[in-house]
């Protein structure tokens, strides 16, 4: 089962989504990066975080990464997980249920008038289907992008 979305798949997010992305996004050390800053030298690689120096004052936060350099927040996504996905959808959708369904063969996420902890039935709603679940996930999170975060 894959894990987690892929370099490509934040590659299909507008510049709106992928500062919507950054702002929900807190980063923790370990975590897997992509870098979106056309001037590094490590522009469209992928790495691990492994220490981060909080912003204060007027200084942003920096990430060092595992190659051995610091950049900004402002300068990469995060590879998200099924977890990072699903607390995403979780976190941004107020005014919707999510749930998902594993029927064998695919994956669906439906989003969709809030009931208590399901679909209401009959109510008009979203679903995304994949083979996988993070690319289920991921259909809805650029979905929920699109939106004011």
């Amino acid at each position: 089962m894959k894990q987690r979305i892929t370099p490509e798949q934040l590659q299909e997010l507008t510049s709106e989504q992928q500062e919507a992305l950054r702002k929900w996004w807190k980063p923790e050390e370990w975590e897997l990066i992509y870098v979106t800053n056309k001037g590094l030298n490590t522009f469209g690689q992928a790495m691990r975080i492994t220490g981060i120096n909080p912003a204060c004052d007027s200084l942003p936060m920096r990430l060092y990464v595992d190659v051995g350099g610091w950049c900004l927040k402002s300068e990469v996504l995060p590879l998200l997980s099924i977890g990072q996905c699903i607390e995403l959808l979780n976190n941004k959708t107020n005014e919707q249920s999510f749930g998902y369904n594993d029927s064998g063969c695919f994956w669906t996420i439906f989003m969709g008038n809030r009931g208590i902890g399901n679909m209401v039935e009959g109510s008009k709603g979203r679903q995304f289907s994949s083979y996988e679940l993070v690319d289920a996930l991921w259909i809805a999170v650029k979905e929920l992008l699109q939106k004011p975060l």
